[in-house]
């Protein structure tokens, strides 16, 4: 009798490919500090703060934290975003901080505190690159529950930096460019920039809104374009789509040309 084929993975070429598009410091650091604004306390802003030089980049914020089981959640492939399962409004739908430091660097620690629970655990590209073909391999445990009178918070540590340029400007222009409207609720500091939210200049404005037979389905959102008076950078061009304050995507739907990159806005659908 003939075996039957199976779909095979080899996590650990998987893993390092996802991390390849995170190959510059304004993406990686995009990423974490997306995620620290993701993991607010309840009813809390939340303040994040990066140091980025050439030898390592940290990100460190006053956010929920994460239990022993929510880091086994972070580490898992694929795995669905647990506040999202919740039913709250997030960003990340599956979550790529576990790679996404492997895209600059060879070393990635998480030391992230919940409920005064200390738990703090580290990954080496080496270690990936050693695991057998489609095995899951190990993320080593520095500290396993350690109660601790510190604050909730994660701490991430990406060390052995293996790019030349960290690119400190680009970077802070991407974070203020990504977060936009969440910094007016949170704040985000790198290398004692305090990241701002900077609207482009526009001459038109208009507000849309639903039609009665789709506002049951949408609720009361309200649509804001507006057109600046010459055409934006690439990525400041585009409507912005949120959900409950929380950056999603921006788009500019079929246009096209230096025309459709004056338009800008933002709609900011709850459901």
């Amino acid at each position: 009798m003939n075996e039957p084929i199976e779909v095979t993975s080899h996590v650990s070429r998987d893993f390092l490919q996802n991390a390849a598009y995170f190959n510059t410091v304004p993406k990686v650091v995009w990423e974490y500090v997306s995620n620290s604004v993701d993991n607010p306390k309840l009813n809390q802003s939340v303040s994040a703060e990066v140091k980025v030089s050439k030898e390592r980049v940290v990100i460190a914020d006053n956010g929920s934290g994460m239990s022993r089981e929510g880091l086994r959640n972070f580490f898992r492939m694929h795995a669905e975003n647990i506040r999202r399962g919740r039913g709250e409004s997030v960003r990340g739908r599956y979550g790529t901080g576990k790679c996404a430091a492997f895209g600059i660097a060879d070393v990635l620690r998480v030391e992230t505190i919940q409920n005064g629970i200390l738990n703090t655990v580290e990954l080496s590209r080496k270690d990936i690159e050693q695991s057998q073909s489609g095995k899951p391999f190990s993320v080593r445990d520095i500290v396993v529950d350690k109660p601790t009178t510190q604050e909730d918070g994660t701490r991430v540590i990406i060390s052995q930096v293996n790019i030349k340029n960290i690119e400190l400007p680009a970077t802070i222009a991407y974070v203020e460019r990504h977060l936009g409207r969440q910094l007016h609720n949170n704040t985000v500091v790198i290398n004692d920039h305090v990241c701002e939210y900077q609207e482009p200049v526009f001459s038109w404005q208009r507000e849309f809104h639903p039609s009665s037979d789709l506002t049951p389905i949408l609720g009361a959102v309200e649509l804001v374009v507006k057109v600046s008076p010459a055409p934006l950078e690439k990525e400041r061009a585009g409507i912005d789509i949120l959900s409950r304050g929380i950056w999603h995507d921006t788009t500019l739907g079929t246009l096209e040309g230096d025309f459709a990159r004056r338009i800008f806005g933002e709609v900011d659908a709850p459901v």
